[in-house]
């Protein structure tokens, strides 16, 4: 259980940034994943309870959870099939009662669609904050 980790080595499709130990060990595919998503905040948990503890016909046990306490947000990857749209999360989302925003990954975006997304008037605003902050210390300062 934990924090994922976003790697660059993803990237390439190499290891080379990996420990022998990373390199050899299957846990550490289930808790990395690419850099870019690493606006993502995932956190993990991963249980694994041996092949004795497991009756044959069982694929997995279940864990009490809140799923609210669990998942902020849903983000649909740009490689997801065209069926794989924000109304239909949002549908599996009211079904379980889970309150989360779903939102289209930004990782198929180019720079000036991110620019467009951008509220301009209220970075303006927070600038013109900052900057009279700054000279109010200044005129403190000074005085």
């Amino acid at each position: 259980m934990g924090e994922v980790g976003y790697l660059p080595w993803l990237k390439s499709g190499t290891d080379e940034e990996l420990s022998d130990a990373e390199r050899t060990n299957a846990f550490s595919n289930l808790v990395n994943k690419q850099e870019e998503y690493a606006s993502e905040s995932e956190f993990r948990v991963v249980a694994n309870l041996g092949p004795t503890e497991l009756e044959d016909s069982q694929t997995g046990f279940f864990m009490p959870t809140d799923l609210n306490e669990m998942i902020d947000e849903v983000r649909i990857s740009p490689d997801a099939p065209p069926w794989c749209t924000t109304e239909f999360w949002e549908n599996i989302l009211r079904k379980y009662k889970i309150r989360a925003e779903v939102r289209h990954s930004s990782l198929n975006q180019s720079p000036t669609d991110l620019l467009d997304d951008l509220n301009y008037d209220k970075i303006e605003e927070e600038v013109d904050d900052l900057y009279e902050e700054w000279v109010r210390e200044q005129d403190y300062l000074d005085s």
